[in-house]
């Protein structure tokens, strides 16, 4: 089974790296995706509760489209055409706001219970963990909406969990080495609730690197976190695509020969 293991993250870390070679457009719409979601909510937040809305369907449509991207970039045979980032606007759009609209239901219920900061703060954590692969069944099992998304994301983990938190928990090791206060950005970047187009990783972080200064360290991290939270989805991407095909003892049943 370890073989069999290590057999799935080398043929998915392979598949990402020609991802990345073919597809460098996938990149570019993540981070003009997260600088668009920015700009619109500076620009509609005077009307409130209006812009509130409309700030999250263009999050909605624009995060679809970087899942379409990552899904092409994954299965392209030959390096990705500008072309594609006009013709995957709007994909996957309204099973991205089935699912951001239920966990926004969920914050206002738990807003109401009373769990204070540190309560709500496990309850996501829990729900990160437990229906963390969302993102990647929306690509790959096309045509699911919240409530058949849910129940099979916590299905998946269930089958899968220890193979696929293993390499994002080490992951997240280095990226606490490298910068300990981008950890809960690492750790809300990739899950059920599409943190990766929040805009917290790279555009923000850029910001305040020209505004305020943040020096050679601050300036390498506005290029590594883009990076590195794209690579991170495509590999992602790829080891669901990997994890997928069988179970564990079919796996193992098949490193044998």
């Amino acid at each position: 089974m370890i073989t069999a293991t290590l057999d799935a993250y080398r043929a998915a870390l392979t598949t990402t790296l020609a991802a990345l070679r073919r597809a460098p457009l996938a990149l570019a719409a993540l981070v003009l995706g997260q600088a668009t979601i920015l700009f619109v909510a500076v620009l509609v937040s005077p009307l409130g509760l209006l812009g509130g809305f409309v700030v999250g369907i263009l999050a909605a449509a624009i995060t679809g489209t970087y899942l379409s991207l990552i899904e092409q970039a994954l299965g392209a045979q030959r390096p990705m055409a500008w072309s594609a980032l006009r013709e995957s606007f709007g994909d996957y759009l309204w099973e991205v706001i089935s699912v951001l609209f239920f966990f926004w239901i969920a914050g206002w219920l738990l807003g109401g219970l009373g769990l204070g900061v540190q309560g709500e703060f496990l309850m996501w954590l829990a729900v990160t963990v437990l229906f963390n692969p969302v993102p990647e069944l929306i690509y790959h099992r096309r045509g699911s909406r919240a409530v058949e998304l849910l129940p099979k994301a916590l299905s998946w983990v269930q089958q899968h969990g220890p193979e696929w938190f293993t390499p994002m928990v080490l992951l997240g090791l280095g990226v606490y080495l490298l910068e300990p206060s981008l950890m809960l950005g690492f750790v809300q970047a990739f899950g059920p609730r599409f943190g990766f187009m929040e805009g917290l990783h790279s555009v923000h972080l850029a910001v305040g690197v020209l505004t305020l200064g943040g020096g050679l360290k601050g300036l390498v991290l506005c290029v590594v976190v883009p990076v590195l939270t794209h690579t991170t989805m495509l590999f992602r991407g790829a080891l669901f695509r990997e994890l997928d095909g069988g179970s564990r003892r079919q796996r193992a049943w098949k490193a044998k020969f």
